[in-house]
């Protein structure tokens, strides 16, 4: 039997213990914790200085429909390339640049391969003379316009026709450009998700016939499809949004 002051002893002495085994396991996993939530918050804000980890060439990975079977393009173009303006602008934000005010700000993204600059002609695409645009995109979007233009040329050779290329019609703007389209074309909106680099236009309305070519002129609807077909598997398979565009003749594409 204990007095009341062994007691109290023998409490304080438990209690301690208690105190010291809860601290012993408890404060190292708190404070991991607190690191895992200071790492994720400083990884979820875009950095400034971001360099993109994909080049042309990089292997192609799908990372939607993995392992189910593509449906086939329907030829309904307004239904099938019909993505928002607000994914666009999810994947812009996500991938981009921030706006330029001006084509002379490229440099700076340039020197650090933020942006690259597209050639004007290459056996599968040729960038015609841009009036409100600049040719210069992220790293993905050139590298998903090399896929688009490939598998545009190879799909034409499974279907035993000619070889065309493709027109590309329109690429980054800067705000300054933007506010000049505006007073012509009313699709070009303020804050365009054409500043961010990430988006450029193809025409389906004409193609460029390769040097050597002398067979009979395909019909433009008939490259259209076969560029649709392109486009939708690209599409499903998480690369790209699009957009068909009747008014200015173009398929509107951001990479993502």
């Amino acid at each position: 039997i204990r007095t009341s002051k062994e007691k109290y002893r023998y409490n304080f002495f438990l209690k301690s213990k208690k105190v010291k085994s809860i601290s012993r396991y408890c404060l190292p996993i708190a404070v991991a914790s607190l690191l895992l939530l200071m790492i994720g918050s400083c990884g979820g804000s875009k950095s400034e200085g971001r360099k993109s980890p994909y080049r042309i060439g990089d292997p192609i990975v799908d990372t939607l429909n993995r392992g189910k079977v593509l449906p086939p393009f329907a030829g309904n173009y307004s239904v099938a390339f019909n993505d928002s303006a607000y994914l666009h602008q999810q994947a812009a934000d996500k991938l981009g640049i921030p706006p330029m005010q001006t084509a002379a700000d490229t440099s700076a993204y340039v020197s650090d391969e933020r942006l690259i600059k597209l050639p004007q002609v290459t056996p599968i695409f040729r960038v015609e003379e841009l009036t409100h645009s600049i040719p210069y995109v992220v790293p993905e979007m050139a590298r998903l316009l090399v896929i688009i233009s490939k598998d545009f040329q190879d799909s034409l050779r499974n279907k035993g026709l000619p070889p065309y290329r493709l027109l590309v019609t329109s690429v980054t703007r800067t705000t300054e450009s933007v506010a000049s389209l505006r007073k012509t074309n009313k699709n070009a909106i303020e804050g365009s998700v054409h500043c961010y680099g990430t988006t450029i236009d193809i025409t389906w309305k004409r193609y460029e016939k390769l040097f050597g070519n002398n067979t009979a002129e395909v019909p433009a609807n008939k490259l259209k499809h076969v560029l649709g077909e392109v486009l939708h598997n690209l599409k499903h398979r998480g690369l790209c949004y699009v957009k068909h565009e009747k008014r200015q003749a173009c398929f509107h594409i951001t990479t993502r």
